[in-house]
């Protein structure tokens, strides 16, 4: 324990308030070692006498009390400033390997340059070149192979029934990007689409940069995280703690919750977090997973969700459900009558956690005539280790929950409509025994920050106190700049991104927050051939800079990160592709190059505390 406490004096001076100097370049002042260092200069050789350098011939030496009283009137010396790029101790080099490789394959990617001082104007770029290629190849062969193309189809698929649907490819359900049900739909990635070990060339570096997390003026707004992140051990690492003890309720866990969109839901860029601070700090397990699936291409980094086809998506999104607020922490919900649906939740073979689940939570709603279910914990060949029934029904509306206890060799769980009332599942938190990071991926598809506003806020209160989180990433604002019905005017997107963001402080007064601000999205005109500036976008951003500062949340600048406006285009254009040719959804690897960075941004300002000796690392 003795290294636990020397640990946290080590980090305590970061969350010093900051000079005025500093706090205008977002930089946190630092005493402690580095003041004792300039101390010791001052002082000279022998503490309370002056250096004998200092005193001329002739002249009397100061008494030492003169010397403490000048020494306590003079101001500390300030250390020297945070980089303006990731450093990387061996653990956390180490994590960036362990993750990319179980990413990608491979573990080829740099650390990134630091971002320019300022970001060219946006202004209308020129489509690359076989954009234009494909718009005009496109209209030209269009009407020359509509009929022909329909005759020709119509012959195959009568001569060979088995060839009909082998070239089908499923596409979504609900809408992505835009407003409502009936939205443009994008193909979401359901698969690696960069192949085991598929990398560019070594040396090559990505269209990115390295953005740091900017903070309000008067303390780092990640002070509690890396607070929280000190006390756990961190394997290999000098000087750090002990890990803390296990207990039955899971104190012992560091948990960040991930809230956003689709490119949160993918959990490319989410699993990619949660890889890199378990390998550094200690596997808590996967975290909260829906008991349902969100659509048919969702999934997760660590675990498999399968389902039978009757239940009821309900989400705020998702206007084709009930919208009474009773979602829960991730904002959606799964219901059924029947006693033949089921939903079942199973572990990766690759997953680091696969076969050391410790203990699990189950959610849900507790409602007047609800029904039960029955819980059936099996091990790796379908064995049943434990079964348990659960009942929902209560006098009134209210969170659910029934904490169980895995033993060893669990692999899966699986809950079974009993039939005789209404389930309505939220999810379930699942984690390992002993210290570590858990992060917990809460993002759906086409969603929007204010949709939170549609929660029932008692029983989300609920279950995110619950959960005792040290960090909240909010990740929103593409869904809110594409048009349509569900757009507001911008001094109501202001009034309810505040509303929301003061909810969450309320509620989660003692957890870090970072607002991740959304990345290049143009407006694709292939008529005009070039690519536009999205200026509700624009201004998004710019509401959003505003107000994560007045409710105590930091921000990370997507857009900078990608190096502004129209860098989407290199994105997509790259070798593999970064990005989507949406000119909005990355690739596998292109989320894992943001990932990588965020990752360097949320730990910059800790492990520099810990370590101001540290070289930022060079990049390509």
């Amino acid at each position: 324990m003795q290294k636990t406490a020397r640990a946290s004096e080590a980090t305590d001076w970061m969350w010093r308030p900051r000079s005025r100097a500093s706090a205008r370049s977002g930089v946190t002042s630092r005493w402690g070692p580095l003041a004792l260092w300039s101390l010791i200069g001052l002082v000279g050789c022998r503490a309370g006498e002056p250096s004998p350098r200092d005193v001329a011939p002739g002249d009397k030496a100061a008494p030492p009390e003169a010397a403490r009283d000048a020494l306590a009137s003079a101001p500390p010396a300030e250390p020297p400033p945070v980089p303006d790029r990731a450093v990387r101790p061996e653990s956390a080099t180490r994590a960036h390997v362990f993750a990319q490789q179980r990413m990608l394959g491979s573990a080829d990617l740099s650390p990134l340059p630091p971002a320019p001082e300022t970001l060219p104007t946006p202004a209308p770029r020129p489509l690359p070149e076989d954009e234009s290629k494909k718009k005009s190849t496109k209209k030209s062969t269009k009407k020359s192979t509509k009929k022909s193309t329909k005759k020709s189809t119509k012959k195959s698929t009568k001569k060979e029934p088995a060839l009909q649907n082998a070239s089908k490819v499923a596409l979504p359900t609900e809408p992505d990007v835009g407003a409502g049900e009936n939205a443009s739909k994008v193909a979401l990635p359901t698969e690696p689409d960069v192949a085991a070990g598929a990398s560019v060339a070594t040396g090559a570096t990505p269209p990115a940069y390295f953005v740091p997390v900017t903070h309000p003026a008067e303390r780092s707004t990640l002070a509690d995280f890396h607070r929280a992140l000190g006390a756990l051990a961190e394997p290999g690492a000098a000087g750090d703690g002990e890990p803390a003890a296990a207990d039955a309720e899971g104190s012992n866990k560091v948990r960040v919750l991930m809230y956003g969109a689709s490119g949160t839901a993918a959990d490319f860029g989410a699993g990619y977090v949660r890889l890199y601070l378990q390998s550094r700090f200690g596997d808590g397990g996967p975290g909260f997973i829906p008991l349902g699936r969100m659509n048919r291409w969702y999934r997760h980094n660590e675990v498999k969700v399968e389902a039978s086809k009757g239940w009821r998506k309900e989400h705020a999104q998702w206007s084709k459900g009930r919208m009474d607020g009773h979602y829960g922490l991730l904002g959606a919900s799964f219901a059924s009558e029947s006693k033949r649906d089921w939903v079942k939740v199973y572990s990766k073979p690759e997953a680091s956690a696969a076969g050391s689940w410790a203990r699990a939570e189950l959610q849900f709603l507790q409602q007047p005539g609800g029904g039960q279910f029955r819980v059936d914990v099996e091990g790796a060949e379908g064995d049943a280790l434990s079964t348990v029934t659960v009942a929902t029904a209560a006098e009134a509306i209210g969170p659910g929950y029934r904490s169980l206890e895995l033993p060893e060799g669990t692999a899966a769980i699986r809950l079974q409509v009993l039939g005789d009332g209404e389930v309505r599942l939220f999810g379930a938190a699942i984690e390992r025994a002993g210290a570590g990071v858990v992060v917990d991926t809460l993002g759906i598809n086409g969603t929007r920050a204010a949709n939170q506003l549609k929660w029932n806020e008692a029983l989300w209160r609920d279950a995110a106190r619950r959960r005792a989180p040290a960090l909240v990433t909010l990740s929103y604002g593409t869904n809110e700049s594409v048009g349509g019905k569900e757009d507001v005017p911008l001094p109501q997107y202001r009034e309810e991104l505040g509303v929301v963001l003061s909810r969450l402080r309320e509620t989660l007064p003692e957890a870090s927050c970072v607002l991740i601000l959304p990345c290049d999205f143009p407006i694709l005109d292939k008529d005009a051939g070039e690519l536009q500036p999205r200026q509700r976008l624009l201004e998004i951003m710019q509401v959003q800079r505003e107000l994560a500062p007045e409710h105590g949340c930091g921000v990370w600048d997507g857009l900078a990160f990608m190096g502004g406006f129209g860098a989407i285009a290199d994105w997509v254009h790259a070798d593999p592709p970064l990005a989507r040719g949406d000119y909005l959804h990355f690739t596998r690897r292109g989320s894992v190059i943001k990932a990588m960075t965020l990752s360097d941004a949320l730990m910059l300002e800790y492990d520099w505390a810990r370590d101001p000796t540290l070289t930022p690392v060079p990049a390509r």
